[in-house]
């Protein structure tokens, strides 16, 4: 079990990824762009959480995302939470909170952002820390029937997207992961209709 104290609040994690982030000119404003780390090899600048959760309540937080946090120390906070199961985020000066898009991104020359919820879906390209709970199992499986397994349409990413949704696994995994074992994965979900 995994668990990580920031702000004062305890909380136990059931995923925690590392993430890569750049901000990048384009007609006048700076695009954010955030990804999980394919590798180990990427220089990765913060971490996001998926927090398991025991309440059934609006309020509670389901996921979060540290961020502009140095690469060394996003290494050392991935070993202690290996290590030792937990992790104190408690000295660390985060930035007020706001709009993501207005957090100072230095690649953790300044003060890290600790960003709550879904916010910071509202801000990825490519979507990639989209609520589990946006996709109906169910309307899946009505939509698609039997014919699952036209995947020609979705491009490698969307097929990533959609088995990272239905399935408990790490985009590290999926990202290393060939077009036809992609595929392999996608045909073995089953998908639960009494969800």
């Amino acid at each position: 079990m995994v668990k990580v104290l920031v702000n004062g609040v305890l909380f136990e994690i059931s995923k925690v990824e590392e993430i890569v982030e750049k901000r990048v000119p384009f007609n006048g404003t700076n695009i954010r762009l955030v990804q999980i780390a394919k590798d180990s090899k990427q220089a990765v600048s913060g971490l996001h959480f998926q927090v398991k959760n025991t309440e059934c309540n609006v309020f509670a937080i389901g996921e979060f995302t540290i961020g502009n946090l140095p690469t060394a120390k996003v290494k050392e906070i991935m070993k202690q939470l290996l290590s030792d199961g937990y992790y104190d985020f408690s000295d660390c000066d985060f930035h007020p909170m706001m709009f993501v898009e207005k957090y100072k991104f230095d690649e953790g020359k300044s003060k890290p952002y600790f960003c709550q919820g879904s916010l910071i879906q509202f801000y990825a390209p490519n979507d990639v820390f989209n609520c589990p709970l946006n996709i109906n199992r169910a309307e899946v499986q009505a939509e698609f029937g039997d014919e699952k397994d036209d995947l020609s349409d979705m491009s490698d990413e969307e097929l990533r997207q959609a088995i990272y949704e239905l399935e408990d696994t790490t985009m590290l995994r999926l990202g290393q992961m060939s077009r036809e074992e992609l595929e392999k994965e996608y045909d073995g979900i089953e998908v639960d209709m009494d969800e």
